[in-house]
């Protein structure tokens, strides 16, 4: 589990995130009239992960603020959201303060992620990328941005050229992006495309070939726009 340090001395979108996530935890540890070491022995944690989780000075991992938010009698989705909206902050600022180059991500969801970040990093929304990737003589659409990002379809290379491309991230760091491609998302790629054959040869029906065919065939959604380093 990671647990991501913030710089306290700032007053950044990071640290007002991470306290609005540690604050109603701390209120109601008070309201319990709870101490911390309490606290640690009905979580099951020791005193010392629970004093740093509510420190306000790092990020805890989710599964470490899911248990003291259920021992609290808290909402478990609400809090969901909070440490989503914490993490997206604290990735941010981390791409800001190295230029744009990413840090190392240990998986596909991970790289999604971080392309979110980045994307944060310029205040800019998926609707704003694709009207500036359309304003530049591209041509491309929300959805396929939303459903790239959001997992639900495969991640495309030319996906990363361009968001790191609008994001003006310096070449040598955008290099780094496209080999965490090539790490993460070329393989979950591959592995979809061969479920996708698997699953169209069991069928083996005329019909599910002309379909896997026409999907193999269509255009590409940034067709027309230049996106060489």
């Amino acid at each position: 589990m990671t647990w991501t340090v913030i710089d306290i001395t700032r007053n950044s979108e990071a640290k007002r995130r991470v306290a609005a996530l540690i604050t109603p935890l701390k209120g109601r540890l008070k309201e319990l009239k709870w101490k911390q070491n309490q606290l640690a022995t009905k979580a099951n944690l020791s005193q010392s992960t629970v004093s740093r989780a509510l420190s306000g000075r790092v990020l805890p991992p989710f599964a470490t603020v899911d248990v003291l938010v259920k021992v609290l009698g808290l909402d478990k989705e609400e809090f969901r959201l909070r440490w989503r909206a914490a993490s997206a902050a604290v990735g941010a600022q981390r791409i800001r303060d190295n230029n744009g180059e990413p840090p190392h991500f240990r998986d596909y969801p991970d790289l999604l992620q971080g392309l979110r970040n980045l994307l944060a990093t310029q205040r800019l929304s998926q609707r704003a990328l694709v009207d500036e990737v359309n304003d530049r003589g591209g041509s491309l659409r929300r959805s396929t941005v939303g459903a790239q990002l959001g997992g639900r379809r495969s991640l495309h290379r030319e996906t990363v050229e361009v968001i790191v491309d609008i994001c003006g991230v310096p070449e040598p760091s955008a290099v780094k992006w496209l080999a965490a491609w090539d790490r993460l998302g070329a393989p979950h790629m591959a592995e979809q495309l061969r479920r996708r054959d698997e699953a169209c040869r069991r069928l083996g029906t005329a019909q599910a070939r002309v379909m896997h065919a026409e999907q193999r065939r269509r255009r590409n959604p940034w067709y027309g726009l230049d996106t060489a380093m």
